[in-house]
């Protein structure tokens, strides 16, 4: 049953990570296969070497599939009103303008999305433009206001000249 939530960007992204993998473990067999055939393969270091690669590479492809199993697309909901995933935000944190794609699972940190798993995403998701909230981790507190919410077939226009100033 899946359990996270994803855009198309997400689990596009969790496809190609898989793809690389694989890439890597093509090339760590490659590798096995040129070293090992002039000597005893085992006392070759290229052998060691790829075998290692290999057996990394395929836990690696084992773990992306996992993610992938338990993730699903998202209903992305055409709205400005509360922020959801796909939504464009621009915020400001503790004084300092911030702007970023509200994104479901994500494989890896991105500067440009946040995730609705993490603690601000979470503070996030469902907020309304003007709202101030406190995002509290550990004993830090961080006060942010949602400046603006766009719409997620305009998200991408949060990072243009256009949308500067708010």
């Amino acid at each position: 049953m899946p359990l996270y939530a994803c855009t198309k960007y997400g689990l596009d992204k969790i496809r190609k990570a898989i793809a690389t993998a694989q890439t890597n473990i093509d090339s760590a067999i490659s590798m096995k296969a040129d070293s090992g055939s002039s000597q005893d393969g085992w006392h070759d270091e290229g052998f060691k070497q790829g075998v290692s690669e290999e057996l990394t590479w395929s836990r690696r492809i084992g773990e992306l599939q996992g993610i992938l199993r338990q993730t699903y697309m998202a209903d992305i909901i055409e709205t400005d009103d509360v922020a959801g995933i796909g939504n464009g935000l621009i915020i400001t944190l503790n004084g300092a303008e911030k702007r970023f794609i509200l994104e479901g699972y994500l494989l890896e940190a991105d500067e440009k999305r946040v995730s609705i798993y993490s603690p601000l995403g979470k503070l996030l998701l469902g907020a309304k433009e003007g709202e101030e909230k406190v995002l509290v981790i550990g004993k830090k507190e961080s006060r942010i206001i949602i400046k603006k919410i766009l719409r997620p077939s305009n998200a991408e226009s949060i990072f243009s000249r256009d949308t500067l100033s708010v």
